[in-house]
């Protein structure tokens, strides 16, 4: 075998010697000479390569750290490990990764004590992502200088990171991310999630700023590597959503790409709506690779990456399209955004404010007594008198006959129907001092109030509290301290 190199050496049988005179007449012979034996040479040297894999093929698979499992499929090839556990999903298993939940805290500092002491030693599980079950990732609180194994230390949720409810290994959630423009809908598409179908998961905030999972949107009919969640869009309010999927099938297995349409309603749960597809229904186009919604929410527009255009192929297109929203009792507004779906109130009128309207809700505002019993059905603080307290029972803003308002003195009537407050055994209508007990009704001054709620008693412009003769109008100072 020949080896051209800069020392013009010839390797034969691992061994180099300098280049023989009948080496260099080889070269000298003529061309198809030389081919020839270049030839012969190639066939050598794809025989030995022949034989050496069929050896390699006859010899047992190796295993190093010899648990059983082939270095080629051992997730700790140097460190044996026959149940192959791997928390994380990573290549590494847990026998060998130094970070087995993959929260970015190293397993040493995860000591599972359930009490934080510094970053060195965290107190957390090493085999759980969220120790404390606040939703925020051990590695991310600690990082926030948050205590990871007490949920009360969680991170401010208006402004952090949401993870998927049923998260997994190579999901990719966050493939793509939409919010609506109050802030208060975020919608997260995670294209890889169950082997690729793919799926969307719909969060809400709260006036507090917690962010809380309302939903997980799925494509009806999925089937593995659709890319659902690629894309995501919402309309304004938060209660249109589509969802691009551009490797969908929506022809056996012909993946051309589509984008599907949900509605969100009034109690804040979403159904599937509509399916847009490739009108023209060729592979590859990758329709549904971006996706948008205008801010009602009725027209959505759906590009198609590599759609051949009269511009030449894969030049691309996007489509539009008009969402027809549903309208259940024709008062103009759509379903998704109704507070009363079935019953038509175009004003859309909401006294309480609990997202029933009130053309359909029993109790409008919201005190616990039926509109039809309530005497004030639009007042939360009116509603009735059934215990015949002289006390409306929702005085404190909801019906409850045990406490429907006030009782200074415990007498078990509620203040406004009760004719001695302060239980002094005086009538407030005579009482000098009807919310503070004073049978005698001292007034030293004589006006309005009683000493006992008179914060000037002797009325001479000085209060109790500063005079040294709150009772005597003529002094207010004591100058030589003889009282």
């Amino acid at each position: 075998m020949y080896y051209k190199g800069p020392n013009r050496y010839v390797a034969i049988k691992n061994q180099y010697m300098p280049k023989s005179r009948q080496d260099k007449r080889l070269l000298k012979e003529p061309r198809p000479h030389r081919r020839m034996a270049a030839l012969s040479i190639r066939a050598l040297v794809i025989a030995l390569v022949f034989w050496a894999a069929g050896e390699a093929g006859a010899q047992p698979a190796s295993d190093f750290d010899t648990d059983g499992v082939p270095d080629s499929a051992d997730n700790c090839p140097f460190v044996a490990n026959a149940d192959q556990l791997n928390t994380d999903g990573d290549a590494q298993g847990n026998a060998c990764d130094t970070d087995d939940d993959n929260d970015g805290l190293p397993d040493t500092a995860e000591t599972r004590t359930g009490m934080f002491i510094d970053p060195m030693n965290t107190g957390t599980d090493p085999l759980s992502l969220d120790s404390d079950g606040d939703n925020w990732d051990d590695g991310t609180e600690v990082a926030s200088f948050r205590d990871p194994t007490n949920p009360a230390s969680s991170l401010d949720a208006s402004s952090g990171k949401l993870l998927a409810p049923d998260g997994a290994a190579r999901d990719e959630f966050g493939s793509s991310v939409a919010i609506s423009s109050d802030g208060l809908t975020a919608i997260v598409g995670a294209q890889s999630d169950d082997t690729a179908a793919g799926s969307a998961t719909v969060f809400t905030r709260d006036d507090k700023g917690t962010w809380t999972f309302q939903q997980q949107l799925l494509a009806p009919g999925r089937m593995a590597s659709d890319r659902f969640g690629f894309s995501v869009a919402l309309s304004s309010s938060g209660d249109t959503a589509i969802v691009g999927a551009f490797e969908d099938g929506t022809g056996g297995d012909v993946r051309t790409g589509s984008a599907y349409v949900f509605i969100r309603n009034g109690t804040g749960h979403w159904t599937f709506q509509h399916q847009f597809i490739d009108p023209k229904g060729e592979v590859g186009d990758k329709f549904g690779f971006s996706v948008a919604l205008s801010s009602s929410g009725d027209t959505a527009i759906v590009g198609a990456r590599f759609d051949d255009t009269i511009a030449g192929a894969d030049a691309g297109s996007v489509y539009v399209f008009d969402i027809a929203l549903p309208d259940g009792d024709g008062d103009g507004v759509p379903n998704n955004s109704d507070n009363c779906p079935e019953t038509r109130n175009t004003d859309q009128l909401d006294t309480d404010g609990d997202t029933q309207g009130d053309a359909c809700d029993a109790d409008d505002d919201n005190d616990g007594v039926l509109d039809s019993v309530d005497l004030a059905p639009l007042n939360g603080f009116v509603c009735s008198d059934q215990d015949s307290d002289t006390c409306d029972d929702c005085t404190s803003g909801t019906f409850n006959l045990a406490n429907d308002g006030p009782d200074l003195d415990g007498d078990g009537l509620c203040d406004l129907g009760d004719p001695d407050t302060d239980g002094d055994g005086v009538l407030n209508s005579s009482d000098n001092c009807p919310a503070t007990p004073n049978t005698d009704q001292l007034n030293t001054d004589g006006d309005a109030q009683g000493n006992a709620c008179d914060t000037d008693d002797d009325n001479d412009g000085v209060p109790d509290t500063t005079d040294a003769f709150p009772l005597d109008a003529t002094e207010s100072v004591d100058t030589d301290g003889d009282g």
